[in-house]
């Protein structure tokens, strides 16, 4: 299998983010990639690292967990995701690459 710009997919893609009022964006964002993959893995901040890098969202965390899982492209939802994404993070979940949108 080969990803949209031609090489090849990995098994698991990350992707992080608040998710907080999510849109369709934040949907195109998934779909994109989860097109450079097999699986994507999303990891979602909670709620006092958004509230500290953002200001306080305006649904809460659990909401946003279930908002997230319910994207079709989602394969994994990872709760209380680490606001900077290392490269133990990836190692952590086993993921290939990460795409930021």
């Amino acid at each position: 299998m080969e990803a949209p710009d031609g090489g090849p997919k990995g098994d698991r893609i990350w992707c992080d983010g608040c998710y907080d009022m999510v849109h369709f964006g934040h949907a195109n964002q998934l779909r994109q990639a989860k097109q450079f993959g097999k699986k994507l893995i999303v990891g979602v901040h909670n709620d006092e690292e958004i509230t500290m890098h953002k200001g306080p969202p305006v649904f809460n965390e659990q909401e946003r967990y279930r908002m997230v899982e319910g994207i079709k492209w989602v394969d994994e939802v990872v709760e209380d995701a680490p606001y900077v994404t290392t490269v133990e993070t990836l190692n952590r979940y086993d993921c290939d690459f990460c795409v930021h949108g």
